[in-house]
């Protein structure tokens, strides 16, 4: 007699926009402490590799959700799609567009295999994305609008006991779960408590903490100064102890309601934030990001179900449509390329050899290529440097350009291979 077919975990994914590598301790930063994330990485598998695709929701979700190259040919407008969306809003203004997600095969496949699919965010673009791509569920917390007065009140414990208290309710069905929380992070409004950005800045030298609620935007040049800079910087590492505290609360319910044990638990950043690294402090929603490593490398990690795992750190390329093969495999599904579970289980050292970083789509004015050994970005714009390239991985911040010492004949062919996608894109 063959042993049962053991259950599936559920699935639990949390994302955070702008949520930046250098200031998680596990990830090397020393000075922002971040108890809670340490120890879920204690018994988590750390990506130290993982690049995001693209700095637009709309291709970055077809990433996760379709498995699909941001590169890779958008569907027609309308062509199967989920039945025609609203005429008014960003779905209908998507679909006149032709970018409008496809009914999402990740949610088809886990559906089938009997998975309720719920998506909690407080980004109402994102709730529209996720309501087109077809979750069986879609909640749309409250976005924060000014600066909080405690921490139980800012936008991020909110969300992460409303999450808590999500899955504690669909752990209590017989079919499992797959959700997907999904914050706006440092990309919405900063309702960090004030007494928390004045803890940040305690020294008699220390800049006045940055006092806004908005989002910070700066270039490089007379509207940023390193006082300015700096207090930015210190007002976001105390909203990276806000998010911590928050995530501990998330964790601990989890754990205490038994639901984390039966989880596979993946946390993520969807997109970096530029600290001044290359000429900008923030991000605009006018201006698309210049897709240095600030903004797409970013921290991922898996803890999975059961009691955790010895934290095991991992430094194979990876992506966010390797994360989609990932989750359908774990719900039983076969997939015929590697996917980040064998990076996570160390069976495999590297799954690809190359990624592709776009802006938006392939029309995009600036794109790049991550290898192991090298990152190559070209612009379009006529006003960045038309061709940069940097050696990796010891070059976390993008300062050892060496494009010039290269030749043209080196990066024309590199150019020719990223427009005809002649790149072995996996191993």
């Amino acid at each position: 007699m063959t042993n049962p077919r053991p259950a599936p975990p559920n699935l639990i994914c949390l994302w955070t926009d702008r949520l930046h590598i250098g200031y998680l301790g596990a990830y090397g930063n020393s000075w922002v402490q971040t108890p809670y994330f340490d120890a879920l990485a204690a018994e988590s598998i750390l990506f130290d590799r993982y690049f995001t695709s693209s700095l637009d929701l709309v291709p970055l979700c077809r990433a996760f959700w379709e498995g699909k190259d941001p590169l890779s040919p958008e569907p027609a407008a309308g062509a199967n799609l989920s039945p025609a969306p609203k005429k008014h809003g960003l779905i209908g203004q998507l679909w006149k567009k032709g970018k409008a997600l496809p009914r999402a095969r990740l949610l088809a496949e886990l559906e089938n295999a009997g998975y309720r699919t719920v998506f909690l965010t407080d980004d109402a673009a994102a709730a529209a994305l996720a309501e087109e791509a077809g979750f069986s569920k879609t909640v749309l917390l409250p976005a924060a609008g000014a600066i909080a007065g405690s921490l139980e009140e800012t936008a991020f414990y909110t969300a992460m006991t409303r999450a808590a208290s999500a899955a504690e309710r669909l752990a209590r069905s017989k079919h499992p779960f797959f959700l997907w929380i999904h914050l706006k992070g440092w990309g919405g409004i900063w309702d960090f408590p004030m007494e928390a950005r004045a803890r940040a800045l305690e020294d008699d030298d220390d800049p006045p903490p940055y006092d806004a609620a908005d989002p910070p935007f700066f270039r490089e040049g007379k509207d940023l100064d390193f006082d300015l800079q700096r207090a930015v910087a210190e007002t976001y590492a105390a909203g990276i102890s806000v998010w911590d505290s928050s995530l501990g609360e998330l964790t601990a319910r989890l754990a205490d309601s038994g639901v984390l044990e039966n989880s596979a638990f993946f946390l993520g950043s969807l997109r970096g934030f530029p600290h001044g690294e290359h000429r900008r402090v923030g991000v605009s929603s006018e201006e698309p990001g210049l897709l240095y490593f600030e903004e797409i490398h970013l921290p991922l990690l898996y803890r999975p179900a059961g009691d955790g795992n010895e934290v095991v750190r991992t430094f194979g390329l990876c992506g966010p449509d390797d994360l989609f093969g990932a989750l359908l495999r774990l719900a039983g599904s076969p997939q015929d390329r590697g996917t980040l579970l064998e990076l996570a289980s160390e069976e495999a050292e590297a799954i690809r050899s190359f990624l592709s970083v776009t802006q938006s789509d392939s029309g995009s004015r600036r794109q790049g290529v991550v290898t192991d050994q090298w990152y190559y970005l070209r612009d379009r714009t006529g006003i960045l440097p038309k061709r940069e390239l940097y050696l990796c991985p010891n070059d976390r911040w993008n300062v050892n350009e060496v494009a010039d010492r290269v030749g043209d004949e080196i990066l024309g062919e590199l150019d020719r291979k990223i427009g005809s996608g002649g790149f072995a894109r996996f191993l």
